[in-house]
């Protein structure tokens, strides 16, 4: 019998900041400490499940105060609070290219930088009386990527290879450029410009028309993540920890069972992020893989879904029949087995069994979105997670993956 149980009675969750999230009517919303983020798609109001991320760090200062003296302007002028951002709120920010001949952006710099390493700049972004406006992003070595967005359409130009116009509704766009820093810089210069209507970047403006930002944000990873905002400092969006440690609350049976999530996919496993594998769920002895037995649902790098499965520090995977995965996929994966005998299945499809691992005993967690809490996060969204305290046939894990 399948049983379903309320959250708080169930799962134990923590993180320790805020976090935004879209709620329901596609507003950008800001939960508390502790308070999981259940998100919607912004342009089609469906929900897209418990978002789960990785800690990151917001380096931008005054990420939505454009008006400030930390963001330097050239042949622009600002006025804040000038119309509704994505929150919600009046806190949209209105850039003005002034009536000088030239060019007209606003720069932030961030100093903690480290060389070598991969970076994203995004900012919220609508059309005003201009609709053209270009995202940069250069170190103190060199320029390292920008993007032009015809913010009436969404079409970009110019790109970077990872540049990126994400709709939101009501004319707002996330734009997002990843860039690698040189080997040895100090700082990072990321900024905004507005061009004029014929793609033109030098003009001058008549300095009443303009466009609005919102919400910027300079991230050291190799995806992007969700909003944080700053102030006078940095600011550090803690991990989404969830986990459910009494096993007895699912009916946790050590002699066989079937462990099933659906997700949307928000990261792959880049090599250049400690997020290789990202997990959708796994049950764990602790928080140690190395101990007692595991199995975890997750990609491998840098996109194949499979599980993993392992005795006493020992691992095999099981990988289901299918193509790789993209960003926004949705994936229904399950892990099922009895004594030495474990199938993967995905989308409707089962692999062969593995006779070299067994299924897990000596656990006493389910982690839900992560390997064992700490490393690996899901980067992404949980649909869907269900166990069952018995070993679907495969028929069963065709239907419940389809």
């Amino acid at each position: 019998m399948l049983v379903s149980r309320n959250f708080v009675d169930l799962i134990t969750f923590s993180r320790s900041s805020p976090a935004w999230r879209f709620n329901s009517s596609g507003i950008l919303v800001q939960e508390t400490d502790g308070v999981p983020r259940f998100d919607y798609d912004p342009v089609t109001l469906q929900p897209r499940g418990m978002l789960i991320e990785e800690a990151r760090t917001n380096l931008v200062l005054r990420s939505s105060e454009f008006d400030n003296a930390s963001w330097s302007k050239s042949n622009m002028s600002v006025t804040a609070n000038a119309a509704t951002g994505p929150d919600g709120a009046m806190s949209a920010e209105k850039i003005i290219p002034t009536t000088t001949s030239g060019t007209h952006g606003v720069n932030n710099s961030s100093s903690t930088v480290s060389g070598s390493t991969m970076y994203y700049w995004s900012v919220f972004a609508k059309a005003g009386e201009y609709k053209n406006v270009r995202l940069r992003a250069a170190d103190s070595v060199g320029f390292l990527g920008d993007m032009i967005v015809d913010l009436t359409t969404g079409i970009i130009s110019n790109p970077s290879p990872t540049a990126i116009a994400q709709p939101l509704g009501g004319g707002w766009y996330r734009l997002t450029i990843g860039f690698t820093t040189n080997a040895s810089p100090t700082s990072i210069t990321h900024g905004v410009w507005v061009y004029d209507n014929t793609g033109g970047a030098t003009f001058s403006g008549d300095g009443t028309s303009g466009l609005y930002v919102f919400g910027a944000q300079l991230e050291q990873g190799a995806f992007p993540t969700s909003y944080i905002t700053t102030v006078g400092a940095t600011a550090t969006r803690a991990a989404d920890v969830a986990s459910i440690t009494d096993l007895g609350k699912i009916g946790f049976n050590p002699a066989q069972g079937t462990l099933y999530a659906e997700t949307r996919v928000g990261a792959l496993g880049n090599s250049a992020s400690a997020n290789t594998f990202p997990h959708m769920a796994c049950f764990a002895k602790g928080a140690n893989i190395g101990v007692g037995d595991y199995i975890g649902l997750r990609i491998s790098q840098p996109d194949a879904v499979h599980v993993n499965v392992g005795n006493a520090g020992v691992f095999n995977s099981v990988v289901p029949p299918g193509s790789a995965t993209t960003v926004g996929a949705t994936e229904k994966v399950a892990a099922a087995g009895q004594g030495a005998s474990i199938v993967a299945a995905r989308n409707g499809s089962v692999s062969a069994a593995i006779t070299s691992r067994t299924w897990p005993v000596d656990v006493d967690t389910l982690w839900i979105g992560s390997q064992v809490g700490n490393t690996r996060f899901w980067n992404g969204w949980i649909r869907a997670l269900r166990y069952y305290p018995r070993r679907l046939s495969d028929a069963e894990l065709q239907a419940l993956t389809a």
